[in-house]
């Protein structure tokens, strides 16, 4: 018996996973097909039925990927790079987005509080105590058609994050009324990190404090499906008594890259290198992947 098959499969879950992928559709800047986009919408409710009876029978299959690379800027040499990007059927998007309604606010509650990007919305507001204002998130909303929280939640927070550890790493947070309002709302925010409490850093041995950015090279490609089956049977609540569940995820993650209609396939040009057949990383394309 599956902890998840219902709610899963259920015709409200589904339809919110449509007004996701429209949403982000009509607000992201990448490519996508108008048409196929348009022809799901019309005949939304057997597409939508179909997608819920694959599932329900385990025969859910991926549509091929279509390799459709983006310019990136020239190598030092001057040569011309594209950075692989795939098409991916509005179905798959939207299949993945019905799984990822159900099980996510399981796996992103489990998160640390210093990962920002890519975090599943929930309702947010700034809320006075104390006379301050500081930032609250609620429980997590489908109804809004935000798959991920808003850009204001997360990056600006970010930095504000970062300056306020630099501080509390060198000399403390020292007088708290001496930070900008921004600041002290970042500092009162309830899931705020363990490291702005005091005595969290040791004292420091130097006065020079070096600050060091990292950014995984091919990042998406280099995930292995078996590390999204992993995570999900390391954290995910039953998954591992869950055969209808563990069938499913397999099924939507067996990716395929076709020739056809693909550019640049088995060329150099498009990083990194991309061939026909199996595609064993996470696509450049699918809406879920950031999470």
């Amino acid at each position: 018996m599956s902890k998840y098959k219902e709610s899963i499969i259920s015709s409200e879950n589904l339809n919110w996973a449509w007004r996701k992928a429209r949403r982000l559709y009509r607000s992201g800047d990448g490519l996508y097909d108008f048409a196929e986009v348009a022809e799901f919408e019309l005949d939304l409710e057997s597409q939508l039925k179909s997608i819920s009876n694959d599932f329900e029978t385990g025969k859910y299959e991926l549509a091929p990927l279509i390799l459709l690379p983006q310019p990136k800027k020239p190598s030092k040499e001057g040569s011309i790079r594209m950075r692989q990007s795939f098409h991916i059927s509005v179905r798959d998007q939207v299949a993945w987005l019905a799984i990822t309604n159900v099980v996510g606010p399981t796996l992103d509650s489990k998160m640390p509080a210093w990962s920002y990007g890519h975090r599943l919305f929930k309702a947010a507001w700034f809320e006075q105590s104390d006379g301050k204002s500081h930032l609250e998130f609620g429980p997590y909303r489908h109804s809004s058609g935000h798959l991920y929280r808003r850009f204001k939640h997360s990056w600006p927070l970010f930095r504000r994050h970062i300056s306020l550890t630099s501080r509390a790493m060198v000399n403390g947070l020292g007088d708290l009324h001496e930070l900008d309002a921004a600041e002290q709302m970042a500092l009162a925010q309830s899931e705020r990190p363990d490291y702005f409490n005091p005595h969290f850093w040791p004292k420091a041995k130097s006065k020079t404090l070096h600050y060091a950015s990292i950014d995984l090279e091919k990042f998406y490609p280099r995930i292995r499906t078996n590390a999204v089956v992993r995570s999900l049977s390391n954290f995910l609540d039953s998954f591992d008594q869950d055969l209808w569940l563990q069938k499913l995820v397999a099924n939507l993650l067996s990716f395929h890259v076709t020739k056809k209609g693909s550019a640049f396939v088995d060329e150099e040009i498009c990083e990194p290198l991309t061939i026909s057949g199996d595609f064993d990383g996470l696509p450049t394309g699918l809406m879920v992947a950031g999470f």
